[in-house]
């Protein structure tokens, strides 16, 4: 306990517990919004290949997947994506 200036003891504060609150907001992707932003991908097979999950195309890096299926079209992963030419003239 602690005392005051002439001896008398103090109450102790009461220790309030903080509470968080945690709010989770869910953004729902689109196809359109694929076009602007890029496809949400959601891996679905053995060999590489993903599913957008807003517009439902099948894709494969050509990077990482060495037997690419049948069914999807090439998409560079961002480690395979290859390097932009300066646009820049002289």
């Amino acid at each position: 306990m602690q005392q005051s200036l002439w001896g008398d003891e103090l109450p102790q504060p009461i220790k309030k517990s903080r509470t968080t609150q945690t709010i989770v907001t869910t953004v729902i992707h689109t196809a359109q919004d694929c076009l602007i932003y890029g496809h949400d991908w959601l891996a679905i097979g053995m060999q590489g290949e993903k599913k957008c999950k807003a517009c439902g195309v099948v894709g494969y890096c050509p990077g990482c997947t060495t037997n690419p299926p049948a069914n999807a079209e090439p998409f560079y992963c961002s480690r395979h994506t290859p390097p932009a030419e300066s646009q820049v003239g002289a």
